[in-house]
C-alpha cells in the first residue's frame, strides 16, 4: 500500500513539473479619444504609405520592452511609464505585447472608437498584474527579424501589415511555430514563404528581384531626343528601365520629322528599337544682295554667293552673314518656315581703306564671329569656352520684374537689376546647364558700336530667344566687348539683358551710358575716417506707391517742374545726402524720404565711419527720377 502511494506522489510531481508555468495577462482599464494636441504638432507629424497622416495612441503601461503591432508606423518610449505608437489612419485595433506576459489584442471598437483618425491623441491605459509566482516564465515568444531590399517594401506576416523602418528592417513578437510572410513592393515580384520560430531570434534577409525590363533605343541622327510616354528621357543611343507596360516611343529633334514606334514590354523583357534617320525639315532661302558675288554665309558656313537661292536650308532660325572684302559684313537672323521661301535683300557698306577703318573693321568682323562663337557655346554647354570669354571681373547684370504688397493692399510692380560676378554666373549656369536636358539660344537683329572716345571697347547688341524644355525667355541683351592692348581676343567685360515684357520701347534699348558703372569706375579717397568697410548698394526699384503724389509731398524744382520721392532705407540715423535734391526728411527708423528734381540720375550718400557712395540710378534701369513717382532704394551697411 505504501509503495502505491509512493508512486501516486512520484507521477504527480512529474505531472506537475511537465507543465509550463503561466504567463501574466495585461488588462485594459480603458481607452478614450483625447483633446490632447500632441499628435497635431508639426514635430510629431507621421505620414502613412497613401500620404495620410498617423494618430497617436499614449499607452499608460508600467513595464520594460512592450512591443506593439498592428498598423504601426513609429514607436517610441516617451517616459517610464508611457510609450507613443503613431497608427496609421483607420486603424481598429493593437496587439500589446510585454515579456511575461500573454499578448493583448486591443480592438478599439470595444471602446466605442471606430478608428484611429488623421492627427487626433488617444489613451489606451493598461494593468500589468503581479507575478503569481516566483522563477523565470517562458511566455512562448520569439522574434522574427527581418532586413529587406528595397526599403520601401511592404511587409506582411500571418497577413498582418508591419512598418518597415527607414533602414529597411522590421521586427515582429510572435508566438513560438510556423508563420507565413509576404514581401512586395511596386516594380519587383512578391516573394512568400514561411518560418518556424523555436528557442531563438529568427533573422532573415530578403532580396526582391525587379519585373522591369530594359528598353534600348537607337537613332543615327545626332542628338535625337528619346521620348517615352511623352517625357524625354534622354538622346540616343539610350538604354533605360522600364516598367512592363506599352509605350509609345518617340524619337525627336527641333528641325526634323519625328518619329514614332509602339513597343509591349513584358517582365524582365529586354527590347532594342532601332529608328532610322530623321528627315530634314527644310525651306528656301533667297538672297539678292549686292555688290553681286558676294560670300553668304549660313551660321558660319559659306554656301555660296549673291544673288541665288539656296535650297534644303534646315527649318528654324539662322544666322546669315553677306560677305566681301572691302565692305562692312552684313549681319541678319532668318526664319526658315518648312517647304516656304524667305527672303534677304539689301546692299553691303564700302569701308574707306584709311589704317584707322581698317583695324575698326577687323575688329568688327573679329566680333561678328566671336558673338557667334559665344552663342553657340550655349547651345553646347559648354562651361569652359564661356568661362573663357569673360574677363575675370566680367559683371552680368539682369532686370527683372518683382511683385510686392503694399501696405494698402494692393500689388506693387517694379523693375529690379540684379548683378552678378562671372564666378557667380558660371555657378548658376553650370546648374540651369545640369537641369536642361538641351538649351538652344538664338541671335537676331544684331547690331555692333564702337565707343566714342575708348576705341578699344565696343558695344553689341541682340535679341535673345532663350529655349529650354522647361523655360523659354524673350529679351534684349547688350554685350560690352573690350579689345587688350596685347593683341589677344577680345573678353565680354559686361553685359546687361532686359526681357520683352520689361521694354516698352524696343529702339535704342542700351547705350554706352547703361555701362559707365565699369567704364568710368574710378575710387576717390575719402576725407572722413573710415573703418575699412564699405556701404553697398543692394538695389533700386520704381514703385507704383503713389505718396509721390499726394499733395503735401509735392515740390518744384526751378523750372516749375514736380520732383520724384526716394525712399531710402538704411541702417543709420546719420546719413546725408547730395544731389539734385529739394528736400530730404528722416521717416522712421532707418527711413528718409529723399525729394529730388526731376531728371535726377545720381546721388551721393554720406554716412559717418564710411567711405561715400554715390548711385547711378541709370544702372538700375531709371534713366531720371520722373514727377510724381516713387522710387525705393536699399543701402546695406557691414
Amino acid at each position: 500500500m505504501k509503495t502505491r502511494h509512493t508512486s501516486i506522489l512520484l507521477l504527480l510531481w512529474a505531472l506537475l513539473f511537465s507543465v509550463p508555468l503561466s504567463a501574466q495577462k495585461l488588462t485594459v482599464e480603458s481607452m478614450v479619444s483625447s483633446n490632447d494636441q500632441t499628435a497635431n504638432l508639426s514635430e510629431n507629424l507621421v505620414k502613412d504609405l497613401n500620404g495620410d497622416y498617423a494618430g497617436l495612441v499614449k499607452v499608460r503601461l508600467a513595464a520594460d520592452g512592450a512591443q506593439f503591432e498592428g498598423l504601426v508606423l513609429k514607436k517610441k518610449k516617451h517616459n517610464a511609464s508611457e510609450y507613443w505608437v503613431f497608427m496609421a489612419k483607420n486603424s481598429t485595433k493593437l496587439t500589446v505585447i510585454v515579456p511575461g506576459c500573454l499578448p493583448l489584442p486591443v480592438n478599439f471598437a470595444d471602446y466605442g472608437i471606430s478608428g484611429i483618425e488623421s492627427r487626433c491623441t488617444y489613451l489606451l491605459t493598461l494593468t500589468v498584474p503581479q507575478l503569481m509566482q516566483a522563477g523565470p516564465i517562458d511566455d512562448g515568444m520569439r522574434y522574427l527579424a527581418m532586413t529587406v531590399e528595397p526599403k520601401n517594401s511592404v511587409v506582411k506576416v500571418d497577413d498582418m501589415l508591419h512598418s518597415v523602418d527607414a533602414n529597411g528592417e522590421v521586427s515582429v513578437y510572435l508566438p513560438m511555430g510556423r508563420h507565413t510572410y509576404s514581401v512586395s513592393a511596386p516594380g519587383f515580384a512578391t516573394k512568400e514563404g514561411s518560418v518556424e520560430l523555436s528557442d531563438d531570434t529568427a533573422s532573415m534577409r530578403i532580396e526582391l528581384e525587379s519585373t522591369h525590363a530594359t528598353l534600348h533605343v537607337e537613332c543615327p541622327t545626332a542628338g535625337a531626343q528619346v521620348v517615352v510616354g511623352g517625357k524625354v528621357l534622354g538622346t540616343a543611343p539610350w538604354s533605360g528601365s522600364l516598367a512592363p507596360g506599352n509605350y509609345k516611343v518617340e524619337a525627336r529633334l527641333d528641325g526634323y520629322h519625328p518619329q514614332q514606334q509602339s513597343v509591349t514590354l513584358a517582365e524582365k523583357e529586354s527590347r532594342t528599337l532601332t529608328f532610322p534617320s530623321l528627315q530634314m525639315i527644310t525651306g528656301r532661302l533667297n538672297i539678292d544682295c549686292r555688290p553681286i558675288g558676294s560670300d553668304v554665309y549660313v551660321d558660319g558656313k559659306k554656301i555660296g554667293t549673291s544673288p541665288g537661292v539656296f535650297r534644303d536650308i534646315q527649318m528654324g532660325d539662322h544666322r546669315v552673314e553677306i560677305r566681301k572684302e572691302g565692305y562692312v559684313t552684313m549681319v541678319k537672323n532668318v526664319t526658315i518656315k518648312e517647304n516656304e521661301q524667305s527672303s534677304l535683300t539689301g546692299t553691303l557698306d564700302a569701308v574707306h581703306t584709311s589704317s584707322g577703318n581698317a583695324d575698326d573693321l577687323r575688329r568688327r568682323d573679329d566680333l561678328l564671329n566671336c558673338v557667334e562663337r559665344y552663342r553657340s557655346y550655349y547651345d553646347t554647354k559648354d562651361i569652359k569656352s564661356i568661362e573663357d570669354i569673360f574677363s575675370d571681373d566680367a559683371i552680368i547684370v539682369t532686370g527683372r520684374e518683382i511683385k510686392k504688397k503694399s501696405s494698402e493692399g494692393s500689388i506693387v510692380t517694379s523693375m529690379i537689376n540684379t548683378k552678378r560676378s562671372k564666378s557667380e554666373y558660371i555657378k548658376d549656369l553650370k546648374v540651369i546647364f545640369k537641369e536642361r536636358d538641351s538649351v538652344r539660344v538664338y541671335f537676331n537683329d544684331i547690331n555692333l558700336n564702337r565707343h566714342p572716345t575708348k576705341k578699344n571697347i565696343y558695344m553689341v547688341t541682340v535679341h535673345q530667344k532663350w529655349q529650354s524644355p522647361r523655360y523659354e525667355d524673350e529679351g534684349y541683351k547688350a554685350l560690352l566687348w573690350q579689345f587688350p592692348e596685347n593683341g589677344d581676343p577680345p573678353r565680354i567685360i559686361m553685359t546687361k539683358y532686359l526681357p520683352n515684357r520689361l521694354v516698352n520701347n524696343s529702339t535704342d534699348v542700351f547705350n554706352f551710358d547703361d555701362f559707365n558703372i565699369i567704364l568710368d569706375e574710378t575710387s576717390a579717397s575719402s576725407p572722413h575716417p573710415t573703418n575699412g568697410q564699405e556701404m553697398r548698394v543692394e538695389g533700386m526699384t520704381l514703385s507704383t506707391d503713389q505718396t509721390a503724389n499726394l499733395s503735401e509731398n509735392m515740390y518744384k524744382d526751378n523750372n516749375g517742374e514736380y520732383g520724384g520721392l526716394v525712399k531710402v532705407y538704411i541702417a543709420s540715423r546719420d546719413a546725408d545726402f547730395e544731389g539734385r535734391v529739394l528736400k530730404q526728411q528722416p521717416h522712421g527708423t532707418g527711413e528718409y524720404w529723399i525729394f529730388m528734381a526731376k531728371g535726377s540720375d545720381s546721388l551721393s550718400i554720406k554716412v559717418p565711419g564710411y567711405p561715400p557712395v554715390v548711385v547711378n540710378f541709370r544702372y538700375y534701369g531709371i534713366d531720371g527720377i520722373q514727377s510724381k513717382r516713387t522710387y525705393r532704394l536699399d543701402i546695406m551697411l557691414p
